[in-house]
């Protein structure tokens, strides 16, 4: 095989028809002109062929071999393109247009090759050689605009494909092209024509889809773009090219939502391909849709590959601060600062997030940047003014805060902040106005209305602070703070109701705030309702073991109820905590310990005393004043007396030996003591008081009044001896006059209490009812909480005949205090009364819970559980109330008329003797055996108990009724006739009538016609049968009276 060009040479000079050597020629050829051969080849100058190709070189190639061989170098080049070797084939042609340069063919191959090579430049400047010859050759035609498209020249490209699509409309790869093409060129409106026109629902095609669906995008039509990439994700549900722009063209249309979902599709498909346009859309969508954690994670992947995106930055910045994420908000700000140092909006950003992490001279610093970049910016202005009031130079805050106004003095902020630099400054009238001018601007700003209300607290004007702190109230009624400041507002005007009711809604909203529930305590107190004051402070302490204050304030409560023990816990529980309060506190532990129910602790306390001083007499006479607490008079009058022996002249020593002898109910002993200091103090008013006291307690009341009214000689507003003259006289019977001296005791003191509720009690006495439920519902005014004055009420409403106010007082008395067994009696009683039977015995029950004790209770029992038809349970009660107190007649007698009922007569029979032998007095006992022994057929016996009964009370009906309905059983008819003739003559009840002229008509029919009358039937059935129907009468034994003293 010949291996240089001198070889070829040779081989080209023989003859072409031996096959075997026409193959290695041709093979040695292709060698040799894929090498360096064709550059030896440059005596031929061909103009014609394309000056751009560096690699055709044809100046040594001998002419005869060209000339000779031209159709050899044609074939060679036809075999090349059939191995697409497309270079060796470009390379042939080559030497075949060497031969023949007007050949249209050959040119047409050597541009197929260059366009194959893709040089498509090349190509295309052949192609136009011989474009004419070729107008209507739709391959070449084909060639040409390929070329063109792939050089992207679409406008030329464009041109040959319409030429195409002109010569064969149904082309569907031109038809592709020409919709491509047009896309490339932005021509939008010829995009959609031609798919319209050309393609029927777009044959399935993906690719098509999406153009047409960009096209229709182009041309704002939106809805149709959407469902050309829909349609495009039903072919191919992972469509990566649809997702993206529906992506995309949602995120345009503002649907944030389904941008996201189709951008999060595409990125799932493809993370590696998903470009930085849809990353960045797709955090802007989350971002939309403030899912600010997605919105995050999309921009700082987007940031990473585009590090100077001031905007992504800015947005980053941005959602971090709204996240309170400051430190990293801060971090991207600084980073935008230092891309455009000049951009006053960043550097008050910057501050915003300074100031709210509380660096105020950082946020100062950037602030000031902002306003030598743009002095009149007026967020800057403002947040330096909010920078100087928040490290306190509200001066400085001011004046910034009126720059800012001269821009904008319609900001209600600007102005509520002006007010609260002038609050912290106290200048309080500045701080009103400007929080009226914040509230005028914006009615609904509800800081400007709370803190209006505490500037107008502070000055004392408790109304104007109402109305406010209601304004801001009725915008917000979930704030704690302003309920406060309301309620403390009402403490101020003493109106303790509203500060209660006001200090209850704070407390509803914070229940464990120690302030709140303070002032409530303190309320409490004021409104004499220390035991609910000493929950509250009871529940703080336990919370807060090492409160002082709440420990304090819990002792002054006590001490206040003279409550003397507790107060001196909680007093030593103070100097526990505050061992330096020791010496402050020794006097008042002292003091409550004389005046503490822990007596027997205080004699310890100044027996200890007296082993260091015997002699003391200080000591001695404190000592006798705990022992008359303890109302141990006889030591009392020892330690007194030990007084008197070493200091006879002691302060009031004798005053108090009287009252020790007083206490004794030795008032003869105390009267001379009394006497005797008197003349020497005639007028001391109080020794007159104690001495007509001395009289009472003899029950010497005419006596006592005596002195009592000359102590009110020497002193006319004393209001003791007043009180005390009407004690004399309630125990005197003398009713009037005790309410008389009891309202001049109110004169002089209209808020005690006790002076209100004995006129009610007289006046109860008194039997008028009315009056007392006057007075005491003044009790009721003046301890709303006391649940006797409720009590006392239902008794004169019961007195009155009104059982429905009555049962409503008693029912308000035990949910007051559930422990009065009293209220709960009576309760039970009246509503027997009104035939509420359930309540009745719930009632009563309750109060024998109370006092199992009672008979009387047991015994309203044992009738309510009669009449609800309870025979065991009644028979039970009638028995516990005898068991307690068998010398009551009528509780035998109750439980004799159980067992009558029941049918059961031996037993019934010894209860009603049981009866009769306590109170031989008793007709109905009396009455009730004989008519035991009637039902008995014992009609002897049974008259003598009726007689007995007669003799008892002749005037009653009953006996002779029934003694009457005896005889008729013996037959003794004339006796009978008496019986019920007397029956008749004592009562104008009408069945006695009848019944005397029912049996005159029986016994003389023709002489006794009855007249025709009404006769009730139940009268009718026992009249003519002359059998006794039995009522069954309980006697009563519990009335309000013997609770009213």
């Amino acid at each position: 095989m010949p291996e240089n060009k001198e070889q070829i040479l040779a081989l080209l000079g023989n003859n072409s028809s031996n096959d075997d050597s026409y193959k290695e020629m041709l093979s040695l050829i292709g060698n040799i002109y894929s090498s360096e051969a064709i550059e030896n080849i440059s005596e031929l100058e061909i103009k014609t062929l394309p000056s751009e190709d560096p690699s055709i070189n044809l100046t040594e190639k001998p002419k005869e071999i060209i000339k000779k061989d031209f159709h050899y170098f044609m074939f060679n080049g036809e075999e090349f393109i059939i191995k697409k070797e497309y270079d060796l084939a470009l390379n042939s042609f080559k030497l075949a247009f060497k031969h023949d340069q007007k050949n249209p063919l050959l040119v047409k191959k050597l541009a197929f090759c260059y366009q194959k090579l893709d040089k498509f430049k090349n190509a295309v400047e052949l192609y136009k050689k011989i474009e004419k010859l070729n107008h209507d050759d739709q391959v070449f035609i084909y060639d040409m605009a390929e070329c063109y498209f792939q050089l992207q020249d679409y406008s030329n490209a464009i041109i040959y494909f319409i030429k195409l699509l002109e010569l064969n409309e149904n082309n569907k790869r031109v038809r592709y092209r020409v919709i491509q093409t047009y896309s490339y060129l932005e021509d939008y409106s010829n995009v959609v024509h031609y798919c319209n026109n050309y393609f029927s629902k777009f044959e399935e095609n993906i690719e098509l889809l999406n153009l047409m669906g960009l096209a229709y995008e182009k041309t704002d039509s939106s809805d149709n773009a959407i469902d050309c990439y829909q349609k495009s994700l039903v072919i191919e549900q992972y469509n990566l090219k649809a997702l993206i722009n529906l992506g995309r063209l949602y995120f345009s249309i503002k649907e944030y939502k389904k941008s996201a979902e189709n951008y999060y599709k595409a990125q799932k498909i493809s993370p590696m391909t998903f470009d930085n346009q849809s990353l960045l859309e797709l955090g802007k969508s989350y971002e939309n849709l403030n899912l600010n954690d997605k919105a995050v994670e999309c921009f700082t992947l987007y940031i990473e590959d585009n590090s100077e995106d001031a905007n992504t930055m800015y947005s980053l910045a941005m959602i971090h601060k709204e996240k309170d994420n400051f430190d990293k908000a801060l971090e991207y700000l600084k980073q935008l600062a230092k891309l455009d140092l000049e951009n006053s909006e960043l550097w008050i950003e910057l501050s915003d997030c300074y100031i709210k992490t509380n660096k105020y001279e950082k946020a100062l610093d950037c602030l000031r940047r902002s306003l030598k970049i743009n002095p009149k910016q007026p967020d800057a202005i403002f947040n330096m003014g909010l920078c100087y009031q928040s490290i306190k130079q509200y001066e400085k805050a001011i004046d910034f805060y009126n720059k800012y106004l001269k821009s904008n003095n319609k900001n209600a902020e600007i102005f509520h902040r002006l007010g609260l630099c002038y609050h912290e400054l106290l200048e309080s009238e500045e701080a009103i106005g400007y929080y009226l001018k914040a509230t005028q601007i914006d009615p609904a700003k509800f800081k400007s209305w709370h803190n209006l209300g505490l500037v107008y607290y502070n000055v004392g004007e408790y109304n104007k602070s109402i109305d406010a702190l209601k304004n801001a109230l009725t915008i917000d009624t979930n704030d704690p703070a302003t309920w406060f400041a309301l309620a403390s507002c009402f403490y101020k005007l003493n109106d303790f109701v509203n500060a209660e009711k006001n200090y209850k809604n704070a407390i509803l909203i914070v229940p464990d705030n120690i302030e709140f529930r303070t002032s409530l305590a303190i309320v409490y107190d004021k409104m004499d309702r220390q035991t609910e004051s000493i929950a509250i402070y009871e529940s703080l302490v336990k919370e807060s073991s090492k409160n002082v204050e709440m420990w304090n304030n819990l002792a002054q409560v006590y001490h206040s109820m003279k409550m003397y023990n507790e107060a001196i816990r909680c007093y030593e529980k103070v100097t526990e905590l505050r061992p330096e309060r020791k010496e402050e506190l020794k006097d008042t532990i002292e003091d409550l310990l004389l005046g503490s129910n822990n007596l027997r602790r205080t004699v310890v306390h100044f027996e200890k005393k007296l082993k260091e001083n015997i002699n003391d007499p200080d000591m001695w006479y404190k000592l006798a004043k705990v022992q008359l607490d303890l109302k141990d008079f006889e030591k009392a009058k020892n330690c007194l007396k030990k007084v008197l022996q070493i200091s006879p002249e002691y302060k009031n020593t004798k005053h108090y030996l009287a009252l020790a002898y007083q206490g004794q109910n030795q008032a003869f002993e105390a009267i001379p003591i009394l006497k005797k200091l008197i003349k020497e103090s005639p007028n001391n008013h109080i020794l007159l008081n104690n001495l007509g006291m001395c009289y009472q307690k003899q029950n010497d009341f005419d006596d006592s009044i005596i002195y009592f009214k000359k102590a009110i000689e020497v002193k006319p507003d004393f209001y003791e001896p007043y009180y005390n003259i009407g004690i004399s006289n309630y125990h005197s019977w003398r009713f009037d006059k005790a309410i008389e001296n009891y309202n001049q005791a109110i004169k002089i003191d209209p808020n005690r209490y006790e002076a209100w509720h004995n006129i009610g009690v007289s006046q109860y006495k008194a039997r008028k009812y009315n009056e007392s439920i006057v007075y005491f519902q003044k009790c009721l005014e003046l301890q709303p909480h006391k649940a006797e004055n409720l009590f006392k009420m239902g008794c004169s409403c019961y007195r009155l005949g009104n059982l429905n106010d009555a049962i409503n007082y008693f029912g308000q008395t035990v949910k007051q205090d559930p422990s009065n067994a009293e209220a709960w009696s009576l309760l039970g009683i009246i509503a027997f009364k009104l035939n509420r039977l359930d309540l009745a015995v719930s009632a009563l029950e309750k109060a024998s819970n109370l006092e199992p004790e009672n008979f009387k209770i047991w015994n309203n029992l044992g009738k309510v559980y009669y009449h609800s038809k309870r025979m065991s349970l009644s028979s039970d009660a009638f028995q516990k109330a005898i068991d307690l107190k068998k010398d009551i007649y009528e509780l035998w007698f109750n439980l004799g008329l159980i067992y009558l009922n029941q049918k059961e007569y031996i037993t019934a029979l010894d209860f009603f003797k049981k009866s009769a032998e306590i109170n031989n007095e008793s007709y109905y006992s009396w009455l009730n055996i004989g008519y035991i022994f009637y039902i008995s057929n014992k009609y002897p016996n049974a008259i003598q108990f009726y007689k007995s009964a007669i003799s008892i009370d002749s005037g009653k009906s009953e006996a002779w009724f029934h003694l009457g309905i005896t005889h008729y059983k013996l037959n003794e008819q004339a006796k009978a006739h008496e019986c019920f003739q007397r029956a008749s003559e004592n009562s104008n009840d009408l069945k006695y009538k009848i019944a005397l002229k029912l049996f005159d008509s029986k016994v003389n029919p023709k002489e006794n016609k009855v007249d025709k009358i009404i006769i009730p039937v139940s009268t009718l059935k026992i009249i003519n049968s002359f059998k006794i129907k039995y009522e069954y009468r309980f006697r009563a034994i519990s009335e309000p009276d013997d609770y009213i003293d």
